[in-house]
């Protein structure tokens, strides 16, 4: 039995958070992961096994992430407009949460090379191997900096633990 869904679709919800991990807004992140869709689409030479599919599609949003955020700060400093300025999006049902308030919260506090390492390791579960190839790294330098990325985020979750506990007080 075929289906008419495309492979992609698959990793659409991974995608969308990387997306948001980098870009920081709602809006930008959906606009680059159609921008994605689109190019694995009308793509060429996409790869054929699927594990290396997945790491060209995480690639593909990256550096789409990156060419919009250059985007947006030639455009600011061009037109000294704040047009595309991150914005804070409306919290899915789904994080409700507290824990995942404080999650969310935590991670946002994190640089954007922390947030993207710990999204393709953590969110979307890629090997080392894969976040190497996505990062352009080698895979002792995405060990190193998802330590470092583990280590901020956990710091950043204590410490909104520690403002949560003295406000109930």
């Amino acid at each position: 039995m075929t289906t008419n869904t495309h492979p992609y679709l698959q990793w659409y919800n991974g995608g969308l958070a990387l997306a948001r991990s980098i870009l920081r807004c709602n809006q930008a992140a959906q606009d680059v992961l159609q921008t994605a869709f689109t190019k694995t689409l009308t793509g060429n030479r996409l790869p054929t096994d699927e594990a290396a599919q997945r790491v060209w599609f995480f690639k593909v949003i990256r550096n789409a992430c990156i060419d919009n955020l250059r985007f947006q700060q030639r455009f600011q400093a061009e037109e000294g407009a704040e047009l595309f300025a991150a914005s804070t999006d409306e919290i899915d049902p789904i994080e409700q949460s507290e824990r995942q308030q404080w999650v969310r919260q935590a991670l946002m506090q994190l640089t954007s090379e922390q947030r993207e390492i710990l999204v393709l390791r953590d969110v979307n579960e890629l090997s080392y191997a894969d976040i190497a190839q996505v990062l352009q790294l080698n895979s002792g330098t995405v060990m190193s900096r998802l330590h470092r990325a583990r280590l901020a985020m956990r710091e950043q979750l204590l410490s909104i633990d520690r403002q949560s506990s003295s406000v109930k007080r």
